[in-house]
C-alpha cells in the first residue's frame, strides 16, 4: 500500500469492534477512448520521429496495455504491437518480428511460460529478447521463466525507471541521441 502512494489501518475497542480502512490515491479512471490501440509511434508533440523499433506486447490486462501504451509516448522512435491473447501474440511476433517482447504470465488462452517456450522454439522468434512482466514474482516463478528463455523479469507494478532501462537497452535505443535531441529544442517529456 505505502509503495503505490496509499494506506492502510485498523482501530479498535475491546467489546465495541473494529474499524479497518484503506486510503487510495485518486487515479484517472482509463477512458474507452484510450483503449490500447496499435500505436502509429505518432504523438501531436512528437511526429518528427517515425517508429524504427517494435515492441510486442502480450498482456490481456486493459489497464496494464494503457499504461504501457502512456509510458511508450515517451519513445516516439517505438511501435507498440499489443496482444490480448497468447496465440494472437505468437502470430504477431511471427508477422511483426519486433526487436522485443514484453510478455504476461497469465494469459486466457495460454501460460505465459508455454508462450515464451514456442517463442524460443521457432527459428522466427528464438532470437527476439523477451521481458516477462507479471506480478507473479515468486523466487520459483522467476527462476522458471529466465530458465525458459527470458532475458528479463520486471514486476508489476511496473518500475517506471527500471522498465525504460530495460526497453533502452534491449531495443538499442540511443540514449546519446535522445539526449542531443533535446538539446537542440526537441520537447521530450521526463
Amino acid at each position: 500500500m505505502q509503495a503505490m502512494g496509499g494506506s492502510i489501518g485498523v482501530q479498535s475497542k475491546v467489546g465495541e469492534g473494529s474499524n479497518f480502512w484503506l486510503e487510495f490515491p485518486r487515479a484517472k479512471a482509463p477512458s474507452a477512448k484510450r483503449a490500447p490501440q496499435r500505436r502509429t509511434g505518432h504523438t501531436a508533440e512528437k511526429r518528427s520521429a517515425s517508429p524504427d523499433r517494435k515492441v510486442l506486447y502480450i498482456e490481456d490486462n486493459p489497464s496494464n496495455l494503457t499504461l504501457v501504451e502512456q509510458l511508450l509516448e515517451e519513445r516516439p522512435e517505438i511501435e507498440l504491437l499489443p496482444a490480448t491473447e497468447g496465440e494472437l501474440g505468437l502470430i504477431l511476433a511471427h508477422e511483426h518480428s519486433p526487436d522485443l517482447i514484453l510478455l504476461d504470465v497469465h494469459l486466457p488462452d495460454l501460460d505465459g511460460c508455454a508462450v515464451l517456450s514456442r517463442l524460443k522454439a521457432s527459428e522466427a522468434t528464438r532470437d527476439i529478447p523477451v521481458v516477462v512482466v507479471s506480478a507473479d514474482a515468486t523466487a520459483r516463478q522467476i527462476d522458471r521463466l529466465m530458465t525458459a528463455g527470458a532475458s528479463t523479469y520486471l514486476t508489476k507494478p511496473i518500475d517506471v525507471t527500471k522498465f525504460f532501462q530495460v526497453l533502452d537497452k534491449t531495443t538499442g535505443v540511443d540514449i546519446q541521441q535522445r539526449n542531443d535531441e533535446t538539446a537542440a529544442g526537441i520537447e521530450l517529456k521526463a
